[in-house]
C-alpha cells in the first residue's frame, strides 16, 4: 500500500513495527511490512527511525511539492537488477531502434486518448459528434506516425514531437468541450495551473511520475537515460519517455471527477495558481488509488493498472538486458 501524508504539521514515527501518523486529531497506524511507498509534502515531520526503517524495508520515501511534482526520493542504494541493463540502455538510446520504440510509445498514448474519449461519450449530441470528429483526427495522426519511414534521428524526433503535440492539443480541446462548463479550460497549464482541471491533472501526473520512476528503478533501469526527452542535468528523462504510454490513465481521474461534478473551487488554494488543498488532495488521491487498483485487461494480461505498469518496466528491462544494436532479433521493448 501507499501512504500519502500531506497535512501540514503531520508527524510520522515508528513504534512496535508500526508506522504511526499523527495529523491534528487524526491518528493512523500501519504495519511496516504493508507499506511500499510514503508520499510526503512540505510541513510534515519524519523521525530518523522512519527513514532507516524505510531504507531497510525497501519502502520509498517520495517528497512532493504542492502541485504534485516530485521534489526527490529516498530509496535503497541498490538497483533492481544487473548493471548490464543500464550499459545496454546507453547503446539503445543511441540506436535507430530507439526511435521505433518511441513511435510505439506515442502510438499507444494516442490509443489511450481515444479510449478515454470513448469512455466519456454519453451518446448525446453535439458532444458525440465532437468526440467522433476528434477520434478520427487522432487516428489519422497515429497512422501518419506508424507509417513514417524517415531515417535521420533529428528529423524523426521533430516529426514525433509534432505528432504528439498536435494529438494532445486536439485531445484536451475535446475534453474541455465536453466537461461541465465550470471545469472547462483554454489550454494545458502547468506551473501554475490556471483552472481546476489543470490543477487536478498536474497532481495526478505527479503521482504517476513517482510510480513510473519506482517501477524503472526496481526493474534495474536508469531513470535518467532517456530516448525522446532531452537529457537535462538531474532530470529523469527515461521516466518522461515511459510515462507517455500511461498518461491517459492519469487523465481519466480528473476527467471523471469533473464529469461527476464533485470538485469545487474551495478545494484549491487559488491566489498563486490552482493548487489542491487538503480536502481536494484527499478526494483526488483516493480516486487515483482506486482507479489504479482496478483489475483490467491490457495487452493480453489481466492485472491492476499498477501491476501493468510494473510488468511493462520489467519487460523493458529484459529487452535492454539482451539488446544488441542491429542483431536482428524480433523482440520489441515491452514485449
Amino acid at each position: 500500500m501507499e501512504l500519502y501524508i500531506s497535512k501540514y504539521g503531520a508527524a510520522v514515527n515508528i513504534r512496535n513495527g508500526l508506522i504511526q501518523v499523527r495529523a491534528g486529531d487524526e491518528r493512523r497506524q500501519v504495519p511496516v511490512h504493508k507499506v511500499k511507498k510514503i508520499f510526503v509534502n512540505r510541513g510534515c515531520k519524519l523521525t530518523a527511525e522512519v527513514v532507516f526503517t524505510a531504507l531497510e524495508n525497501g519502502i520509498e520515501l517520495i517528497f512532493q511539492r504542492k502541485n504534485g511534482d516530485v521534489a526527490g526520493r529516498l530509496w535503497s542504494n541498490k538497483f533492481g537488477s544487473i548493471a548490464t541493463i543500464r550499459k545496454n540502455q546507453l547503446k539503445f538510446a543511441a540506436s535507430s531502434e530507439s526511435r521505433d520504440w518511441i513511435k510505439e510509445v506515442i502510438a499507444h498514448k494516442i490509443d489511450g486518448q481515444i479510449a478515454l474519449l470513448l469512455a466519456i461519450d454519453k451518446g448525446e449530441r453535439p458532444e458525440t459528434t465532437r468526440i467522433n470528429n476528434t477520434i478520427s483526427k487522432l487516428e489519422g495522426l497515429k497512422n501518419k506516425l506508424v507509417s513514417d519511414k524517415r531515417e535521420s534521428s533529428v528529423d524523426t524526433d521533430g516529426f514525433i514531437r509534432g505528432i504528439e503535440g498536435n494529438a494532445s492539443r486536439k485531445y484536451f480541446r475535446c475534453i474541455s468541450d465536453v466537461l461541465p462548463e465550470k471545469y472547462r479550460f483554454g489550454r494545458r497549464s502547468r506551473k501554475p495551473a490556471r483552472d481546476m482541471f489543470n490543477g487536478m491533472l498536474n497532481y495526478t501526473y505527479g503521482i504517476l511520475y513517482a510510480r513510473v520512476e519506482s517501477a524503472l528503478i526496481n526493474a534495474g533501469i536508469d531513470p535518467a537515460i532517456g530516448i525522446f526527452h532531452a537529457d537535462q542535468y538531474n532530470r529523469p528523462a527515461m521516466v518522461y519517455d515511459v510515462i507517455e504510454r500511461f498518461r491517459p490513465w492519469a487523465d481519466y481521474v480528473p476527467v471523471k471527477l469533473c464529469m461527476q461534478e464533485v470538485m469545487f473551487p474551495e478545494f484549491f488554494d487559488i491566489p498563486a495558481g490552482y493548487h489542491l488543498n487538503e480536502n481536494g488532495k484527499r478526494i483526488l488521491i483516493q480516486s487515483f488509488v482506486d482507479y489504479f487498483d482496478e483489475t483490467v485487461w491490457f495487452e493480453n494480461l489481466e492485472r491492476t493498472r499498477t501491476g501493468h505498469l510494473t510488468i511493462y518496466a520489467q519487460k523493458l528491462a529484459t529487452f535492454l538486458k539482451k539488446f544488441e544494436h542491429g542483431n536482428g532479433h524480433e523482440q520489441k521493448p515491452g514485449d
